[in-house]
């Protein structure tokens, strides 16, 4: 899911916390280093108001 890279400032340190939201496998990573984040669904890059619309469809 992640190149294990961080896009922004190259480090490779990095957190990533991996869920199941909505039957779709998600995975947030972040980089200590700069405090970037991004989001992957499904293997490939996503927008965090993607994953929140994801999480929003199970409390209806």
């Amino acid at each position: 899911m992640s190149s294990n890279i961080c896009p922004n400032c190259a480090e490779t340190s990095l957190v990533e916390i991996s869920l199941t939201v909505g039957g779709h496998k998600v995975m947030l990573s972040s980089c200590s280093a700069c405090e970037s984040r991004w989001w992957h669904k499904d293997g490939q890059t996503s927008e965090v108001t993607e994953v929140l619309e994801l999480a929003s469809q199970g409390k209806r």
